[in-house]
């Protein structure tokens, strides 16, 4: 099965394949790399490509650590309550598709 085959086996498997991104979540948003280069992601056992992500650079991991270190700053600001609030929501989607997940992981 060639690399294209694959991915989309695994998308058609998932009942939301959103879940399966083929990008690199910094800032609030997802991006690829500069110089439109990939990696692929393969499945240990059986060397099938999961999916292929931005292999980021320099420029990307400078953004990345300035994008971080504004929302720890953004979260630090946050009370108790509006942290738990936050993980609750987090512990909830990922509860709600815990079905998809365990089909990412496990390929």
């Amino acid at each position: 099965m060639d690399k294209i085959s694959e991915k989309k086996t695994l998308n058609l498997m998932l009942s939301d394949p959103t879940l399966l991104r083929n990008k690199a979540y910094i800032g609030g948003e997802g991006i690829a790399s500069n110089s439109g280069k990939t990696f692929s992601v393969l499945n240990p056992a059986t060397l099938e490509v999961i999916t292929d992500l931005p292999d980021l650079g320099e420029e990307e991991a400078r953004f990345a650590i300035a994008a971080a270190y504004k929302a720890q700053g953004m979260w630090s600001s946050k009370t108790g309550k509006e942290r738990a609030e936050v993980l609750q929501k987090f512990f909830k989607l990922m509860c709600d598709n815990a079905d998809d997940l365990a089909k990412i992981l496990k390929n």
